[in-house]
């Protein structure tokens, strides 16, 4: 069997299972483990800064000799 048709098998058993509504719940494997952590000091998390940079720079020269639609 090619592998499109195995694609497309697993899709169309999925949107059927989701059509009756999912597989429900799921066994777990095993006891789940429980960590510690520190409660919420009920501050917001800090924000990263990030470079910024312009379509121009990440698409390169292309852009500017295309035609607009």
């Amino acid at each position: 069997m090619h592998l499109s048709r195995v694609l497309l098998s697993l899709s169309i058993e999925f949107v059927k299972e989701a059509g009756r509504g999912g597989k429900g719940n799921l066994p777990l494997e095993g006891t789940p483990t429980i960590v510690k952590t520190e409660p919420w000091d009920g501050k917001d998390g800090e924000i990263i800064e990030e470079d910024e940079f312009s379509l121009e720079e990440l698409m390169g020269e292309e852009t500017s000799s295309r035609d607009e639609l």
